[in-house]
């Protein structure tokens, strides 16, 4: 048990707070668009990586942050387990100079599969749209739920 307990433990982000990075406070150049990928605890205990446009941009763990500065326009960002086959995608456009937070949070679906026994395998090996979802949330929202969440590393 506590090797079990030490590995979920190692899952949590352990870089700096997000207050005390400059991302809390330093202005997004005027041809950048700024994003926020960060991800609460939940009950999938795996880092959920990201990608934009096809790039891998770093993983989110427990309790953790990533921050990606893009081009303005349109991006296709995704969601994934590393070694799974399965993603989420969402489409969207940014502008520049503006600082976008996004939350990644487990898919509710996939907490329900496993209490459906026999279905529930089929549906979680039929199932596409992966593990996580990222979704935009309001600025205030978000400072609220980033103050005490650390860069994932």
């Amino acid at each position: 048990i506590a090797g079990l307990l030490l590995t979920f433990v190692g899952c949590n982000a352990s870089g700096a707070r997000f207050y005390d990075t400059p991302f809390a406070t330093q202005a997004v150049a005027a041809d950048k668009a700024r994003i926020i990928f960060y991800r609460e605890s939940d009950m999938n205990f795996r880092a959920a990586t990201i990608g934009i446009d096809g790039s891998r941009i770093g993983a989110v763990s427990h309790n953790g942050f990533i921050v990606a500065d893009v081009e303005p326009g349109d991006h296709k960002i995704s969601a994934w387990v590393r070694g799974f086959f399965q993603e989420f995608v969402t489409h969207m456009s940014f502008e520049g100079g503006t600082t976008y937070y996004m939350r990644v949070s487990q898919r509710g679906e996939r907490l329900l599969y496993p209490m459906v026994p026999l279905v529930g395998s089929f549906l979680v090996l039929t199932d596409t749209k992966g593990e996580f979802q990222v979704e935009l949330m309001p600025e205030s929202t978000a400072l609220q739920q980033l103050r005490d969440l650390k860069l994932s590393e």
